[in-house]
């Protein structure tokens, strides 16, 4: 959780970025796998949520009101995002992968 009201009393511009390893990486003898590389890189997603309630510290269920900008889920090595975060308020920064509980 962000809150962006704790030590600043203005806003804050966040970037995030999630990165996994790229899908051009050898495996085996020379072997390449040919793009866009499904069987190395997972689809995943970043989503800012705000909390309108400032004494909660998680979202009890998803609220689609309280989203305020998320990535397309996108199935590449990098995964980033940019947005300005207003002072007094709180944030939910949630990074999902498009399958739950998958391990490579």
């Amino acid at each position: 959780m962000i809150e962006p009201d704790g030590p600043r009393k203005d806003d804050l511009e966040l970037f995030i970025s999630l990165g996994q390893f790229d899908g051009r990486m050898k495996f085996g003898d020379n072997q390449y796998e040919q793009y866009p590389f499904k069987n190395r890189l997972e689809a995943g997603q970043i989503s800012i949520f705000e909390l309108k309630d400032k004494t909660k510290k998680r979202l009890d269920t998803y609220d689609k009101s309280a989203l305020l900008t998320a990535t397309k889920i996108n199935q590449t090595c990098d995964n980033s995002l940019r947005y300005n975060l207003k002072a007094g308020k709180s944030y939910i920064i949630v990074p999902t992968p498009k399958v739950a509980c998958r391990e490579k």
